[in-house]
């Protein structure tokens, strides 16, 4: 007889390719489990004979050891569907607090995590010389959902694309690294935050000091879900610098999305899952989680998002990014061109060049029409090696636009 059994279920489909969704149940019988399955709306099983038969088959491959911390699962593969489904758990009391409510999360966080400013020791980038600053305490990090691990974004796709895919992927992201370098005169760990931070995947993950950012991320609300849920990460600043490398991404003034969002980034050499009880008792790290509704969240998402979330047809730094890989000297895999273009959450946005000035502007302030799909694209046929390269013929094309043409 379970009762009040906290668990996440995790589910890998379709061999590689991942599809997760996660639920924090209260189970008393076979009742309430089919009930979790059923709210859990997979995209493959819905309708309640579905439901039931994912239960019974949960009921009949999982293996309880249940005390008041403590369920385990066995690594189950369904021949039946030709797919895999992994059950672990995440929650215990070493990693999360729990709250009843998102406003229930944010109050206990002002009350306990303040934002206020210390003194650090850190390094100039440009001299290499330790000096004193003024720093936020706190770093706040915001999640919609109730993932059971937090990896970075490269680390992500390193468990569920094949060896050549993630290659391809390495190697755009190295060649824009440079590029964006180049357009943007800043440093190499400027450039991979700023990489990191309009969607491409890298090693770093991102955190801010603004509370405000936090809530904004982690009050989005997934159309599809009726039962809502999110963590808060809070992270020590007095730690974290001595054991990380931390990233400011919000001085650059080219920069619009990164500035507005007091954006951060951070890396962590032997941390990859900063979950992990290892890496929540390193960093003294402290999870939050909440259970929520839509109508909560968009309480707190609405208002926020016009501010953190401003258009990227104002963001140079998006043009920018767009220009590196539309200008890159190869092409890649198709199914690299596919998931750099549609699955990485990049802004597509090319450049406006004036011809008379040469000053670079936006399409917002150039007042031109844009259609952001077909834009998108023709990007992934210019990185697809499926396509010719027409770049640099007369009917190519560009991701530059001249104001002269137009």
């Amino acid at each position: 007889m379970l009762n009040k059994v906290n668990f996440v279920i995790v589910a890998f489909l379709l061999g590689s390719c991942i599809n997760e969704k996660y639920k924090y149940c209260e189970l008393k019988s076979k009742e309430d489990l089919i009930l979790s399955v059923a709210i859990t709306n997979y995209p493959y099983y819905r309708g309640k004979p579905d439901s039931i038969r994912i239960a019974d088959m949960i009921l009949s491959f999982v293996e309880v050891k249940f005390s008041d911390k403590n369920f385990k699962f066995k690594n189950l593969k369904l021949t039946t569907f030709s797919r895999r489904i992994f059950y672990k758990t995440t929650m215990n009391s070493l990693n999360f607090i729990e709250k009843e409510s998102l406003k229930a999360a944010i109050d206990y966080i002002n009350k306990n995590f303040k934002q206020q400013t210390i003194e650090i020791k850190a390094k100039e980038v440009s001299t290499g010389k330790i000096v004193e600053v003024k720093a936020p305490k706190y770093f706040y990090r915001g999640e919609s959902k109730l993932y059971p691990s937090t990896y970075s974004s490269i680390q992500r796709i390193k468990q569920k694309l094949p060896q050549k895919v993630i290659n391809d992927i390495e190697k755009v992201v190295t060649e824009v690294d440079f590029q964006l370098q180049n357009w943007l005169r800043i440093d190499p760990m400027l450039s991979a935050g700023y990489i990191q931070h309009y969607g491409l995947p890298t090693e770093l993950i991102d955190i801010s000091p603004s509370i405000d950012t936090a809530i904004f991320i982690s009050s989005y609300t997934d159309p599809d879900n009726s039962q809502e849920e999110g963590c808060f990460c809070i992270f020590d600043n007095s730690i974290l610098h001595n054991k990380s490398i931390v990233i400011d991404l919000s001085q650059h003034h080219l920069a619009l999305r990164p500035r507005l969002q007091n954006a951060y980034t951070f890396f962590h050499e032997s941390h990859l899952d900063i979950k992990s009880a290892k890496c929540v008792s390193d960093l003294s790290l402290h999870w939050i989680y909440f259970k929520s509704t839509i109508d909560e969240k968009k309480k707190y998402f609405n208002p926020l998002h016009l501010k953190y979330l401003p258009p990227a047809l104002n963001d140079l730094t998006a043009g920018f990014l767009y220009i590196c890989l539309a200008d890159l000297p190869f092409k890649v895999s198709d199914y690299a061109a596919d998931y750099i273009v549609n699955k990485c959450p990049i802004p597509i946005i090319p450049i406006i060049i004036d011809t008379k000035t040469g000053l670079v502007t936006t399409f917002k302030q150039s007042n031109i029409h844009y259609e952001e799909e077909i834009t998108r694209y023709n990007l992934y046929r210019i990185l697809s090696n499926q396509y010719p390269d027409t770049r640099y013929n007369s009917k190519g094309l560009n991701p530059f636009i001249s104001k002269s043409e137009i």
